[in-house]
């Protein structure tokens, strides 16, 4: 989706930037090898943001579920220190006879 804007976004520019020099008089005549050039290279450079966005956000998700997982844990752990101490003063406590 992102790929899709900046493109709109680009080609936009490009035909704006086409009309106002065509309205100016200012001959700006590129071989087509050359437009072709700058496409290709404004494709790429597309592609790669977008690639390297998507790997972002699925390094920020790794990174929060590591973390959850690590929230997880030191609760389970706690839990059973917890039990522990508990089943320790359980065993140690004096049992009253009615």
């Amino acid at each position: 989706m992102e790929f899709f804007i900046l493109l709109n976004s680009l080609s936009s520019l490009i035909e704006y930037q086409q009309e106002m020099i065509t309205k100016s008089g200012l001959g700006a005549n590129l071989p087509q090898s050359y437009a072709k050039a700058i496409n290709d290279a404004t494709d790429e450079f597309v592609r790669t943001s977008s690639m390297q966005s998507k790997t972002i956000l699925a390094s920020m998700e790794i990174a929060r579920q590591n973390i959850k997982t690590f929230n997880d844990n030191l609760k389970a752990l706690s839990t059973m220190d917890t039990n522990i101490l508990q089943s320790w003063f359980s065993a140690w406590k004096s049992t009253r006879n009615p």
